[in-house]
């Protein structure tokens, strides 16, 4: 009878360790789930992040990219803009300066900048 005992408890302690080990599956499993789920949004959102630069276009703020030169992209935290629809100095990446300041002139937008000033790019 002590064997037979023996036995029956080694066996009962064989099923409990299998529900411990299944419990333990299935709560990694459980456990895992938001964080699959969370890499897919990443994924998801960043193949959004740069459709509007991957189609040519560029990140301004609304302040500086008129109605008419926004696109309809994402990607943006602004909006996204055609910078081939803007013009002046600024649009064109260049900063107006004193005329007597040593830079690379930018002269086809320099009529933009105030009296006394040139649209300077850096380089």
């Amino acid at each position: 009878a002590p064997r037979e005992r023996d036995r029956h408890q080694t066996s009962r302690s064989k099923q409990a360790r299998s529900k411990q080990a299944s419990r333990r599956t299935s709560s990694a499993m459980v456990s895992t789930t938001p964080l699959v789920v969370l890499c897919f949004l990443l994924v998801l959102a960043c193949s959004n992040a740069n459709d509007c630069v991957s189609n040519g276009y560029g990140c301004l703020p609304e302040s500086q990219c008129p109605k008419e030169a926004r696109v309809n992209y994402g990607g943006c935290s602004t909006v996204c803009c055609d910078f081939s629809k803007l013009t002046g100095c600024k649009s064109k990446g260049g900063e107006c300066n004193p005329l007597d300041r040593s830079c690379k002139e930018l002269e086809s937008e320099s009529g933009s900048c105030p009296k006394g000033q040139k649209c300077c790019v850096w380089v």
